[in-house]
């Protein structure tokens, strides 16, 4: 039996800073077999930081089925009053185009334990080579 109310927690409007280091494959040449590492602040309208997702991962490929080069993307948003998981693949054409993104998305602490649904982002531009921002949003339920 769940402790928390049974409506959709929706958190939305987050500007969100995400810091990414490159780790190439064998060749040097960055696309399939590249290695994402990335650290992210989520800011609200303010400009105040609610949350931060310290260690995320990402592992570029080629789809075999369409051959277009996506990347599966995970990592854990870690706010005051709770955590969420959250994985899912990115089209690399598609993002590039400013089209969402949409990955699954789990809590696993705090008021957001047990609830699940998606974590949404968007680009909307770029600081430089490693910093991109994202307009992101998280839709939870029971």
């Amino acid at each position: 039996m769940s402790d928390h109310a049974t409506e959709e927690i929706v958190i939305s409007d987050i500007k969100e800073v995400s810091h990414v280091t490159m780790h190439l494959p064998e060749g040097g040449k960055e696309g399939p077999g590249t290695v994402v590492t990335f650290h992210a602040e989520l800011l609200d309208s303010e400009g105040a930081q609610i949350a931060k997702t310290p260690d995320g991962f990402g592992l570029v490929y080629l789809d075999p089925n369409d051959k277009r080069v996506k990347e599966q993307v995970s990592g854990t948003d870690e706010f005051a009053d709770g955590s969420i998981y959250y994985t899912g693949v990115v089209d690399i054409q598609s993002i590039i185009a400013g089209e969402p993104q949409v990955f699954r998305a789990f809590g696993v602490s705090g008021r957001y334990r047990g609830r699940s649904g998606t974590r949404s982002i968007t680009v909307v531009g770029r600081e430089d080579a490693t910093t991109t921002v994202f307009t992101t949003h998280f839709s939870l339920k029971d």
